[in-house]
């Protein structure tokens, strides 16, 4: 949910780059999903 929210905020501004603004949304979005899941895992998965 917070990736989609960071994504489509930056894409407004990202939008004048040209054609390559669904690239690097997409990259956004995929850069903060899997820091998202790395971070869960991370912290949610430990045995004591």
């Amino acid at each position: 949910m917070s990736a989609t929210f960071v994504a489509v905020n930056l894409r407004a501004h990202i939008v004048n780059s040209g054609e390559r603004w669904f690239l690097i949304v997409a990259g956004i979005f995929l850069l903060q999903l899997g820091l998202a899941v790395l971070l869960k895992l991370y912290f949610f998965t430990i045995t004591v």
